[in-house]
């Protein structure tokens, strides 16, 4: 796909989640409306995170490493996502255990980012290389600070 495909494909994307949340947020009327339309958002958002993510697998640019560390990344946001719209609908599932899951396969993305970084060398790699391990220690402190501090079951 060209540049300019691309960019336009994109722009459009983006236009389009704009004027559904816009909906959302403005949708105030007693018969579940703005209800229905949040979990449609969040199963467009849940489905272009798992695209992406099995895109970028796919691709495995610049390296597997990278590109596994990509998809987890977005598979897990994108099974945050899911479970927040199907909670919306109605279903039981504590915050507390949706974090630890969408925490956990960050640090799991931060950590197979860092290894491919590494492996791919260069400035570009050691950029990449501490860009990973700062997500991962973010997500780690998380886990460990609001996680581990939660006396609640999960």
């Amino acid at each position: 796909m060209p540049l300019s495909e691309a960019v336009a494909f994109a722009l459009l994307i983006t236009v389009a989640v704009t004027g559904f949340t816009g909906l959302v947020w403005r949708s105030t009327s007693d018969d579940g409306t703005a209800s229905l339309l949040r979990g449609l958002l969040n199963a467009l958002s849940a489905a272009i995170f798992i695209v992406a993510g099995i895109t970028v697998l796919l691709l495995r640019e610049p390296n597997i490493f990278v590109a596994a560390g990509l998809a987890v990344g977005s598979l897990a946001h994108a099974l945050k996502v899911a479970v927040m719209t199907w909670r919306e609908l109605g279903g039981h599932w504590t915050m507390m255990r949706l974090l630890r899951i969408q925490w956990s396969g960050n640090v799991a993305a931060g950590t197979l980012c860092a290894t491919g970084s590494f492996l791919y060398g260069g400035p570009v790699g050691m950029l990449g290389l501490f860009v990973a391990l700062c997500w991962t220690l973010l997500y780690l402190w998380l886990i460990r600070r609001v996680l581990h501090n939660d006396q609640s079951p999960a």
